[in-house]
């Protein structure tokens, strides 16, 4: 039990004293009950996507977990590199991009595109890189297995004043991927990069 009413009370009858007003009953509650029931929620709280955070500012820990279905409504595939082993899966890491394609066969980059890195296994995606408008720049991948078999992709984002890379490696215990940024530089002015 709890006599919280006896203290707001109280303050309000000095303060009417104080200010002239006609002064409250003096039968002043000693004691009041508090019975709480809790009250389920009508509707769950909202979710963020990942497609609310740029790649390194993610919350948690940096795990990406499989979707079921990622949109490439569109995208273009750009690189795809195919028969890399994720707990048994083969699986295919692929770059998609809002650039399109000249008649030359070659994409049209804008000052800015859109761009998406995912890697399928069976009917799961792991949007390591989801789609994230990059200016004056691009993302590149790279995949491989370390020395100790783990499946990793590498990724480059480079923008007009950053570089950041990000190492995204496979936990088969976990059947996901943990991303890490190696190195981010802000603030510069890239004259340009080898393919």
């Amino acid at each position: 039990m709890r006599n919280f009413w006896l203290p707001a009370i109280l303050a309000s009858a000095l303060l009417a004293v104080g200010c002239g007003i006609p002064s409250l009953p003096t039968v002043l509650p000693t004691e009041v009950t508090v019975i709480a029931t809790p009250v389920a929620p009508t509707a769950a709280p909202p979710t963020e996507t990942l497609e609310s955070y740029p790649i390194y500012e993610r919350p948690e820990t940096n795990w990406i977990y499989a979707a079921r279905q990622v949109s490439t409504d569109g995208l273009n595939e750009f690189w795809r590199a195919e028969d890399i082993s994720l707990n048994g899966y083969s699986s295919a890491v692929t770059v998609y991009t809002s650039a399109q394609r000249g008649s030359d066969g070659e994409f049209m980059f804008d000052d800015g595109n859109t761009w998406a890195v995912l890697v399928e296994k069976g009917g799961d995606v792991f949007p390591l890189f989801p789609r994230e408008y990059v200016q004056l720049g691009g993302v590149r991948a790279a995949a491989l297995t370390d020395a100790d078999g783990a499946a990793r992709v590498i990724l480059t984002v480079r923008q007009s004043a950053s570089y950041t890379v990000l190492d995204c490696a496979y936990d088969a215990s976990k059947d996901a991927f943990r991303i890490s940024e190696t190195l981010k530089l802000e603030n510069i002015n890239l004259y340009g990069e080898s393919e």
